[in-house]
């Protein structure tokens, strides 16, 4: 599991965070990943979850904020 402040990301949703930085779409996730769509989209709305996003959008700039915070570039 990875850990950022106060959110715990299993290895399956840290990859699927990274690919939606990209922003990959949930077919070519899943394609990538050899997982179904409706697998990525389980995965996506769990880590919504988890960083309290209603939408993609939201998501998205979250994940873009924690990226620049750990130094990531």
């Amino acid at each position: 599991m990875i850990h950022t402040p106060g959110v715990y990301l299993t290895p399956r949703e840290l990859e699927i965070s990274l690919l939606l930085l990209r922003r990959q779409r949930y077919k070519a996730i899943a394609e990538q990943l050899c997982l179904s769509s409706r697998s990525v989209e389980y995965y996506v709305q769990n880590i919504k979850l988890k960083f309290y996003c209603r939408n993609k959008k939201t998501l998205i700039a979250e994940l873009e904020k924690l990226h620049l915070n750990l130094g990531k570039t």
